[in-house]
Parts: C-alpha cells; structure tokens; sequence
C-alpha cells in the first residue's frame, strides 16, 4: 500500500488520538496542579478546539482555489476566521506559559507548557482534516522513516525540459516569462 492510501485509512484516527493526547495533557496539568488553575487558562484550548470545529465544518469539496474566480467568500472568511482564531489561541497559550514562568503566585510551569502543547496537538490533529491531505509534516517525518529503516534509494532522474510549452509555468527558476503561477 502507498503512504496516502495508509493515511487515509488511519490518518483520522491519528488525528483523533492527538486531539485527545492533547487534552489529556491538558487536563493532567490541571489535575496536578498545586493551587487551583483560574478559567483564563482553559480559554486557549477551548478556542483551538473551536477553530478545529470551524475547520471540520467546511467541506473540502466547498473549496475553490481558482486564482481568478471569486469563488465563495464566505467559505474563505470563515477559513479565515478559523485560522486566526487557531493561532491567537496558541499565542494566547504561549503568553500564559510566559506568566506563569515569570509570577510566582500563578500556576506552576507545567501548566503553561501543558496548555502549549495541547493547543500544539489541536492544530496538528486539524492538519489532517483542513484540506483533506495528510500534514506537510507528518508526510515527512513518515518519509525520513522508511527512508532511515530501508536505507536510501537510488533517485529518480527527473528530466525538465529546457523551454516552457506556453502555458502557466509552476516550474520556479525555469526563465520563461511565466515564472509566477497565474501571471
């Protein structure tokens, strides 16, 4: 079996799995904590929960990425807003993980690198179900894996011929006039 068709037999269980990895992280933290944990502190994770829940209610079929059609904008704000709210709730984690360090009367230290890595494993988990694709990184890891375990492969020659057909060039560097994808 290929490495995509693996994935996307276990990629949403895996993706399932970090999501509660994250939580649980999370909610040991909480648990072990010596003085009790104020609501501030819950804020990120649930906010990265509720932009995984944004992400997975867009279909990925919904999504138009042609540069020159407006396409559905309000697909695309709503992505949007997903996003940003992603990773103001992990910027909101990092700073409670910064106060938390600094003040002694907060929370212990663990709390706040607690609460960085479950929003960490939010948006990883999300990774799987934002475009329908594996993550960039997993796909990665996965390949320095196989290639660490099997031993490097002799690479394939890959031919790129010297002029361009015409049309929109993704090739980069290739020195036709259609250098940039859609100009």
């Amino acid at each position: 079996m290929d490495l995509l068709e693996l994935w996307a037999i276990f990629g949403p269980g895996v993706a399932g799995t970090v999501f509660g990895v994250g939580w649980w992280i999370w909610l040991d933290a909480v648990v072990c904590s010596s003085i009790s944990v104020p609501f501030l502190h819950y804020l990120p994770g649930i906010f990265a929960s509720l932009a995984a829940l944004m992400f997975n209610c867009v279909r990925k079929e919904d999504i138009d990425y042609s540069p020159y059609d407006e396409g559905e904008w309000r697909l695309k704000l709503w992505l949007f807003i997903a996003y940003v709210v992603s990773f103001v709730s992990l910027a909101g984690s990092a700073g409670l993980l910064i106060q938390d360090s600094l003040d002694k009367s907060a929370p212990s230290v663990w709390t706040g690198v607690a609460g960085v890595l479950q929003c960490v494993c939010v948006l990883i988990s999300d990774s799987h179900n934002q475009l329908g694709r594996p993550s960039f990184i997993l796909l990665i890891v996965a390949a320095s894996l196989k290639n660490y375990i099997n031993g490097p492969k002799p690479s394939r020659i890959i031919t790129i011929p010297d002029r361009c057909d015409g049309v929109l060039c993704a090739r980069a560097f290739c020195g036709c006039k259609y250098d940039v994808v859609g100009f």
